[in-house]
């Protein structure tokens, strides 16, 4: 038996059923929309489809200028909500509310975003990684950062600081122009390849190297990455099954190959270092880490406590360890960067500041006998209200 339509008939099938596409992506990415009025929670109206996210993704604003638009659209109020495409997101402006969040209460803040291990192995990481295995991951990995720690890895830090303060000399000799971004891109990507990594990436002699390229590459806006996250956030499961990734695969399979080299060569040769890889590898082979918290570490004395056999069940696995030391990387690259940029952008046109902060470091690298330490960095108050003022004046928080 043959069927057969006329073309009139045909288009008119074709065109119902792109509609009720249309409609069907149109209810299910909106039936989320009525999530804060229904709990009587201020928010702010999203768009179709897109949430409150369309200016982004459409590249006519950065993440940081849409949070720091949200925030001011929800003055006050102590906490209010935005969605990301169809998820709903609480942004929280109340100071105190802030702190028991993310110290004392933070245990009852995770399964931030949607999370696919098959995909990449930033799933793993502490800052995606859902469920259980998160818990467990928060408490095992707590000991790292303490101050304890962040002091043996100072040397590394100063080291980077003198070859910037090197560069910087020779072009002020040679009276040459300093793009103030790359260079301090150059210095940050330095310093969390040393400490994260425990490799001289030379990035300041460099500017070419692989970690500066796959840095930029992976803090760049692009619509391909745009419509990878907005998959990922709106239908989950089909990013998860087409294995999209809003980080570019190359760069994942950079990282991955420098982690997989690195451990390998110091379990064979015996290397250790003060970096945050030593402390994973010493989770991989089930060495407990030294719990050297001091006053200072108040924040992290919160702990979950599992129990010692839930504890021991863990296990750090080799796309764990690539996916923590992929995340640190992103989070300390661009933020790092930026605060820097902004940072001697300020001092250039504030001259009184400049010198101000200028004496208060000199005066306490002398007490110091000229060396930069850990403790030395604390006692520097001014210098940390300038590196705040630049959080509140320039930078925001990002998703």
């Amino acid at each position: 038996m043959t069927f057969y339509f006329e073309t009139p008939l045909l288009d008119e099938i074709i065109l119902f059923a792109l509609v009720s596409i249309l409609v069907w992506i149109y209810q299910y990415t909106t039936s989320t929309f009525d999530h804060w009025k229904k709990r009587g929670i201020a928010f702010i109206k999203p768009f179709p489809f897109l949430g409150n996210l369309k200016d982004v993704v459409f590249l006519k604003s950065s993440r940081h200028d849409a949070i720091k638009d949200f925030y001011r659209k929800l003055e006050g109020e102590p906490f209010g909500g935005i969605f990301l495409f169809r998820s709903p997101v609480l942004i929280v402006r109340d100071p105190d509310i802030i702190k028991s969040i993310l110290v004392k209460d933070f245990s009852h803040f995770q399964n931030r975003v949607h999370s696919s291990p098959s995909a990449d192995p930033v799933s793993y990481s502490l800052a995606v990684i859902n469920g259980p295995k998160w818990y467990i991951l928060r408490t095992k990995l707590t000991p790292t950062f303490t101050s304890g720690k962040l002091k043996n890895m100072m040397d590394a830090l100063t080291e980077c600081s003198l070859e910037t303060n090197s560069a910087l000399q020779n072009s002020a000799d040679n009276n040459s122009i300093i793009e103030v971004k790359d260079l301090a891109g150059n210095f940050t990507t330095q310093v969390i390849g040393s400490v994260i990594f425990g490799l001289q990436i030379n990035s300041i002699k460099d500017p070419e190297s692989e970690f500066r390229k796959f840095g930029h590459q992976i803090t760049s806006p692009s619509k391909k990455r745009a419509i990878a996250l907005a998959m990922s956030r709106i239908f989950p499961k089909i990013a998860k099954l087409l294995g999209l990734s809003y980080i570019p695969k190359d760069a994942i399979s950079f990282f991955s190959k420098v982690v997989r080299e690195t451990v390998q060569y110091r379990e064979k040769n015996g290397v250790t270092r003060n970096d945050f890889l030593q402390l994973l590898i010493q989770l991989k082979n089930n060495v407990k880490l030294v719990d050297d918290r001091s006053k200072e570490d108040e924040h992290l004395r919160h702990q979950i406590d599992l129990g010692d056999a839930t504890l021991e069940q863990f296990e750090m696995t080799d796309d764990m360890m690539t996916g923590n030391c992929f995340v640190f990387f992103m989070a300390g690259f661009d933020t790092s960067a930026t605060t820097m940029s902004f940072a001697l952008y300020e001092l250039a046109v504030n001259p009184d500041i400049q010198e101000r902060l200028s004496a208060e470091i000199d005066d306490v690298l002398e007490k110091h006998k000229g060396k930069i330490t850990y403790d030395a960095i604390h006692e520097m108050s001014y210098l940390d209200k300038v590196v705040n003022g630049m959080f509140i004046i320039h930078i925001g928080p990002t998703f």
